[in-house]
């Protein structure tokens, strides 16, 4: 089974393939970002590997994570996991139509727009995934402005369940009973009678 960070980048995408062009919306792709999550040249080039043109379109990745409610006897905690979404618009028209909308003609609505999409299909959502709470916005804003692109970013977090199974122990086969029984009814001082039963498997 997928780990659940991967279960919760799948379910992101999943979610957001409505607003995929083919399926009547405007976004060319909606893909995993496994890389860098600062601006810098790295970032930038993985991201044009990544989307491969395809614009507009989402990168998708789960970041850091803190814990808390912690019960060490049971295992157990809640894990607050970060959630990063870069809304990346490539309209040549300038920058002010990769952020505000170009003409209402424009397959590329602008990263505002993009930002009320995403969020608005992501707010409050759970996935359908056990034991993930719902996702909630955290902080937006631009991570990256190119002469052909601009990207925001859409931080948000989901606290997800985590159980650690106990270790697992040798259970050994119980083959014996051994009793030791005080005969309060009889006159010896402090009589006690040992008994074993064998214990048989059927």
């Amino acid at each position: 089974m997928p780990s659940v960070r991967a279960q919760i980048e799948q379910g992101i995408q999943s979610a957001l393939t409505q607003l995929l062009k083919v399926n009547g919306g405007y976004l060319l792709a909606v893909e995993p970002h496994n890389g860098e999550l600062n601006g810098g040249p790295e970032f930038v080039e993985e991201m044009r590997q990544e989307l491969l043109g395809r614009v507009p379109g989402v990168l998708i990745e789960t970041g850091r994570a803190t814990y808390r409610d912690r019960q060490l006897q049971r295992r157990r905690a809640i894990e607050d996991m970060d959630i990063h979404l870069w809304l990346v618009s490539g309209s040549l028209r300038s920058r002010a139509a990769r952020t505000q909308g170009g003409l209402a003609t424009d397959a590329d609505p602008g990263v505002y727009q993009m930002l009320e999409d995403v969020r608005g299909i992501l707010f409050g959502n759970d996935l359908g995934l056990s034991g993930v709470g719902r996702i909630t916005p955290v902080s937006e804003g631009p991570h990256l402005d190119l002469q052909d692109l601009t990207a925001w970013e859409l931080l948000m977090r989901v606290p997800v369940e985590v159980i650690q199974p106990a270790e697992d122990a040798d259970d050994e086969d119980l083959t014996e009973l051994r009793g030791r029984h005080n005969l309060t009814d009889d006159d010896a001082a402090n009589p006690v009678v040992e008994q074993t039963h064998t214990l048989e498997t059927p």
